[in-house]
């Protein structure tokens, strides 16, 4: 398992409300018009880059690295709609995929925003420092009370 960034997009801070989408720039048989599949320029736009929603969004670092190439992603972050909070594993340690890969100062603010249970009952499983159980728990019990009354998350 490689580890995950964390972003937090926070749309109250823009004036956007939808999903936020960043391309990424086309692989180089994309660009010279040889793409795998036929595909061109566009089509491989379209492929690539991901979608972020309102609160936590984990992702690889790779997609992470493609995504911080877009002009807009700057843009984002420096507007303060994205916060990103990188993993800090030790070396020698494999990622866990889940709270423990993040610095605990940071992981207040990454699991109030997150909105997959499944992830929370991870970090619930792998991350047992001072708290972060608990605030797991109680974000489980918050989502699935937002997801009762169709509240967004």
């Amino acid at each position: 398992m490689s580890a995950a960034v964390a972003l937090l997009l926070t749309p109250e801070n823009d004036k956007r409300t939808s999903l936020y989408r960043f391309p990424v720039p086309p692989a180089p048989a994309a660009q010279a018009g040889g793409a795998k599949g036929g595909r061109n320029k566009l089509q491989e736009l379209e492929l690539e880059g991901g979608f972020l929603i309102k609160g936590t969004n984990l992702i690889s670092l790779e997609t992470f690295e493609a995504m911080k190439t877009n002009p807009f992603f700057a843009r984002c972050e420096k507007k303060g709609v994205i916060r990103v909070y990188m993993p800090v594993v030790p070396d020698g340690e494999k990622p866990t995929g889940t709270s423990a890969d993040f610095a605990l100062e940071d992981c207040q603010d990454i699991i109030e925003e997150a909105s997959d249970i499944d992830w929370l009952n991870r970090c619930i499983a792998k991350d047992d420092r001072d708290g972060i159980p608990e605030l797991c728990q109680e974000r489980i019990k918050q989502v699935e009370e937002m997801e009762k009354s169709g509240e967004e998350q």
